[in-house]
């Protein structure tokens, strides 16, 4: 698992430092937690927690990451047209 890491030494694993079964959810954690901060790391979220499920094909994991970034795979929730078409009185914010 560790091999999926962007950047391992920022995690504080270094080599063989890495007990999978004391650190997977510290890995898991940390890598969902900043998922959205870069390409790498979101892949890497995704993909890792994909092979705890223990695909049967070791490329698995990759092969569905890669079908969840085509747009063709996501569908709109029912009200997202009549959503994004209402006017609103006072501005959002999003966060």
């Amino acid at each position: 698992m560790h091999d999926l890491l962007p950047d391992l030494p920022a995690y504080g694993l270094v080599g063989n430092s890495i007990k999978h079964m004391e650190t997977c959810g510290t890995i898991l954690e940390a890598l969902w937690r900043e998922r959205d901060l870069t390409a790498e790391r979101h892949r890497a979220a995704f993909t890792a927690l994909a092979r705890e499920a223990k695909p049967p094909a070791a490329d698995l994991a990759e092969a569905l990451y890669e079908l969840s970034q085509v747009s063709r795979a996501w569908l709109p929730y029912p009200d997202t047209k009549e959503t994004l078409r209402a006017p609103t009185s006072s501005p959002s914010s999003m966060g």
